[in-house]
């Protein structure tokens, strides 16, 4: 089997008719995405599909399609496949999805940390000129030294992300990345690809952003991740719900560490890289850093490739269905009721039937449809409550159960509210 990773996308891949044909065929994104217009009152659809791509581009509508389409086709992803990956990492602006997908922050906060961002970013690059850079095919080593020749002559102007070897981006003042673009240049090597409309992200002309920002994210409510998120600040993975606060506020004002999140997958044996951008972003990233094969799920031709993959017998015995992540919950969790009435009427009896609906499905005698996902949490709750564990504890297990199997979105979105 492949150890995979799930990698999310980062400002300048959106494009007008991104993931349409996905849209059109799968509910759950459909669902995610009226879920992203109700928090943000963006009209996505109408934006992405049928849009201009300048007004697509401004930074307060690219930003929220590209975190809001992210979450939406991991989503898909795992109610087709029924995995979830060891691994998930976001490339800048990506890493809001990755915590999303992990579920250390729901996804109406993540859209408004992401509003917010947004906006601040817009009041700096007004307020200072600023912007971003891509350089590609010039070593990384060559253009943070000319950002520090830069620097020492008093240019504001820094590298925002170690991409690979040989692709960094630089952000600063416009005047002073014209100056450094210049003079990387005079090599005759590279190219440069300023980033239209972008503010001077992952650098100290941030600054201005930090106080504000924190103060919503001090009012997020944060979870225990279900599996690691690489952080773009430290490029290693979060070590706990705790760490979120420092490390998003210097994912603001320092440089993406994307060389050292690639470095570290391929560390962890990590041999497939699923890409959820549309249109194949990570395909040099990953490439430039390490040799992992990467599939996108956003292409119609991969998708089918990565479907094919994990219906294969060898995945499909180790799928986990719905019920069977009920059942898990059901033994997982610890019993806080002494009373053993009450525990064989409340707890053992529900998990008998849960149990045998499990059977039932396991044999084939009755599918999995909404009606038997239904009857199955239901049966879960009251095993929950039976064991007298905190609403906290029975939220966290239904939320982890609808986002790791994601067929439960539109007919159970309420228990996660």
């Amino acid at each position: 089997m492949k150890n995979f990773a799930a990698l999310f996308p980062g400002q300048g891949s959106q494009f007008v008719g991104m993931y349409q044909l996905l849209y059109e065929e799968s509910s759950i994104v459909r669902d995610t995405i009226a879920e992203a217009e109700a928090v943000t009152g963006i009209r996505l659809k109408e934006l992405c599909f049928c849009g201009s791509p300048s007004k697509l581009a401004k930074t307060e509508h690219a930003h929220i399609a590209i975190n809001a389409f992210s979450v939406a086709v991991f989503r898909e992803f795992v109610e087709s496949t029924g995995f979830i990956p060891k691994f998930c990492a976001g490339h800048s602006l990506g890493e809001y999805a990755a915590l999303v997908c992990a579920g250390a922050i729901k996804f109406a906060d993540a859209l408004k940390l992401v509003q917010l961002r947004s906006s601040l970013s817009k009041e700096i690059q007004k307020t200072c000129d600023g912007g971003m850079t891509i350089i590609d095919g010039i070593d990384i080593e060559t253009i943070a030294y000319a950002c520090q020749k830069q620097q020492a002559q008093g240019k504001q102007v820094y590298v925002s992300c170690y991409n690979s070897a040989l692709q960094g981006a630089i952000s600063g003042t416009n005047k002073d990345l014209e100056d450094t673009e210049r003079l990387l240049l005079r090599s005759g090597k590279g190219t440069m690809a300023p980033l239209i409309g972008s503010a001077p992200f992952h650098s100290p002309l941030m600054e201005t952003a930090v106080e504000p920002f924190r103060q919503l994210l001090k009012n997020i409510e944060t979870s225990e991740f279900r599996y690691p998120v690489l952080s773009n600040y430290t490029g290693r993975p979060y070590e706990n719900k705790e760490e979120l606060e420092n490390n998003l506020i210097n994912h603001l004002i320092r440089p993406v560490k994307w060389v050292n999140i690639m470095s570290y997958l391929a560390y962890r044996n990590i041999n497939l890289i699923i890409d959820f951008s549309a249109n194949k972003v990570f395909q040099n990233m990953v490439a430039g850093n390490a040799p992992i094969e990467t599939l996108c799920y956003g292409s119609r031709r991969e998708r089918s490739t990565i479907q094919e993959l994990f219906q294969g017998d060898l995945y499909l015995k180790h799928k986990s269905s719905f019920l069977s992540k009920c059942i898990l919950a059901a033994i997982s969790t610890p019993n806080h009721n002494f009373d053993q009435e009450s525990y064989q009427l409340n707890v053992v009896a529900n998990y008998r039937e849960l149990i045998q609906l499990g059977d039932k499905v396991n044999n084939k005698e009755t599918k999995e449809t909404i009606g038997v996902k239904s009857k199955g949490l239901e049966l879960l709750i009251k095993i929950l409550e039976g064991k007298k564990v905190s609403d906290q504890e029975k939220t966290r297990w239904i939320r982890q159960i609808a986002d790791e199997t994601a067929a439960t979105y539109e007919e159970f979105k309420f228990f996660s509210a």
